[in-house]
């Protein structure tokens, strides 16, 4: 008999929260109207493109996936990603597949995927991923292009005290055409470690050198990328007006600490170094990459510059060596720099440390010969929080910002695959489109695209530029407070 007015008593209470909870959720949907709109806009266009596309990395990473979904080892498939996304195409895979089978992954037999076993031709029709795995793949990386604009909008919103202009940060990212194109279309996963980065700089910021070399950690095991702003963060942690090597050595050790638990983790497993290392160097450099993307090594794309890159393809190993020492050397530079005219203040650290990252990751992009040209999303998170931030140089970084964005995309659209090819799965998976005129579009549009290719290169090369000064300029003693 007691326990009922209890047990009533409970009920109400929870009712009481629950209304509650749901009267808040009603409140911020009202007040962050524009933010859901946003959201709801960006992933209504992603999944509208992501449907029927595609491109060869999404190939490669289903065909990585079916492989350790019929049990096979992480690097049974040549797949040439550092393990962190290989595990994480495994638990994709491995999920798909227990919903449905391994089988409605990728189209082609298992022992086909394998390193040894020559693969099959790349427009056999039993050769392509399923739609449903191309959308569980996608939908991953629309999760990240969504964090890295919700940190955006943090980050902004901290630093203005402006929700409008967060939400225009929001705004310049998620909707961004070259975002969703690498996203939705082409199904690379850039803006993963494009995100960790971000998180990582937030946390540095936030004095959590823990949680930041954790972040940095997961983004190199994604992707190398990262771990090259390593002596970055160094610079960060390091108080050039008030010289303390014990606060120095605690924030270094800690963050080291945060980076190496991660790579410790995800290479740790008997093997799993050698494997990535071998897949890195039979895979990864074959000395028929193209030198290009969108910073200076686009000018190889010229007519004439045919001698040039032949020579620098089949020397790949040894110029990748030269510009990472040429990188090196300027970060020893931004260090003596940093030095020379370090920050006095809270507010005039945060627009020194945002111009300096900015640098920083231009350079990267400028001084390394990127292979590929989705990797200009690592440095829009960086644009997009300058220019939302900081406006000493806002027209030069709007400038920037909006020619990176338009002929980045085009240049995407154009040169991935070809307009048509980027549509694949509509030859293999319905009947809009004939498997033979795929393959003649692509035959004449590789031609007539060579062309093109320098109109769109060039542009974004030269605002990298842009960008880079402009960062160097902030981190600079000319700095100013917006």
């Amino acid at each position: 008999m007691t326990g009922g007015p209890v047990a009533a008593k409970d009920a109400s209470g929870f009712r009481f929260r629950a209304t509650r909870l749901i009267g808040r959720g009603v409140a911020w949907s009202r007040d962050h109207r524009s933010l859901i709109w946003i959201v709801a806009i960006g992933l209504l266009v992603r999944y509208a493109l992501a449907i029927y596309s595609a491109e060869g990395d999404t190939v490669t990473f289903a065909a990585a996936a079916a492989s350790m979904a019929y049990g096979q080892q992480p690097y049974t498939y040549l797949v040439n990603y550092p393990p962190g996304w290989v595990f994480l195409l495994g638990l994709l895979g491995r999920t798909y597949s227990a919903l449905f089978s391994a089988g409605t992954i990728v189209y082609v037999p298992s022992g086909l995927l394998t390193l040894s076993t020559p693969q099959p031709p790349w427009f056999e029709p039993t050769y392509f991923l399923s739609v449903g795995f191309n959308l569980l793949l996608k939908s991953v990386l629309f999760v990240f292009d969504l964090l890295t604009g919700v940190l955006a909008y943090v980050m902004i919103k901290e630093r203005t005290h402006s929700q409008r202009m967060a939400t225009y940060g929001l705004v310049f990212w998620f909707l961004n055409p070259f975002v969703i194109s690498v996203s939705a279309i082409h199904g690379t996963y850039d803006s993963i470690p494009a995100f960790l980065v971000l998180l990582a700089y937030y946390f540095a910021l936030k004095n959590d050198h823990l949680f930041s070399g954790i972040s940095l950690g997961l983004g190199t095991v994604m992707k190398v990328f990262p771990i090259v702003l390593f002596p970055v963060f160094l610079f960060l942690f390091w108080d050039f007006t008030r010289p303390a090597w014990r606060a120095f050595l605690r924030a270094l050790g800690m963050f080291s600490a945060g980076v190496g638990f991660v790579l410790a983790l995800l290479f740790w497993p008997p093997g799993m170094l050698s494997q990535w290392f071998t897949a890195f160097f039979v895979s990864g450099n074959r000395g028929n990459q193209a030198f290009g993307g969108f910073n200076q090594w686009a000018l190889l794309s010229l007519p004439g510059t045919n001698p040039v890159l032949d020579f620098l393809t089949k020397n790949a190993t040894e110029v990748i060596v030269g510009s990472v020492v040429v990188l090196a050397f300027s970060f020893l530079l931004i260090a003596r720099r940093t030095a020379s005219s370090p920050p006095r203040s809270g507010s005039e650290s945060t627009v020194y440390w945002d111009g300096t990252f900015l640098l920083a990751v231009c350079l990267v992009y400028l001084i390394v010969p990127v292979f590929q040209s989705q990797y200009i999303l690592w440095v829009l998170p960086w644009v997009v929080l300058v220019l939302m931030v900081h406006g000493r140089f806002e027209r030069w970084t709007a400038m920037a910002y909006s020619v990176i964005s338009i002929a980045a995309t085009l240049f995407y659209l154009e040169s991935v695959e070809s307009p048509v090819g980027l549509f694949q799965p509509l030859a293999f998976n319905t009947g809009l489109l004939s498997f033979g005129t795929l393959q003649s579009s692509l035959y004449y549009w590789s031609t007539f695209s060579t062309g093109l290719q320098p109109l769109f290169e060039i542009p974004v090369a030269a605002m990298l530029v842009v960008v880079a000064w402009i960062g160097f300029r902030l981190s600079g003693p000319t700095r100013r407070l917006a």
